[in-house]
């Protein structure tokens, strides 16, 4: 996956510049997704709080094969 294409994917599910930032704060620090926007009193939009369950999945996918390819 390139970071474009994530990009791509959240302003799908409605984020703004401000909700990306957070998000990848959370992804590139290996924290759960939402706890960046939690720490910071911002909410996600509807749609991307629904697709956090399947983006962490995602990550840890890439993560696992980072691991397999060190």
């Amino acid at each position: 996956m390139r970071l474009t294409e994530l990009l791509d994917s959240l302003q799908t599910l409605g984020a703004r510049a401000p909700h990306q930032e957070l998000f990848l704060r959370s992804w590139l620090a290996g924290t759960p997704l939402g706890e960046h926007a939690a720490h910071h009193r911002a909410s996600y939009p509807k749609a991307l709080q629904a697709a956090l369950p399947e983006l962490e999945q995602k990550r840890a996918a890439l993560l696992s094969l980072v691991q397999e390819r060190p």
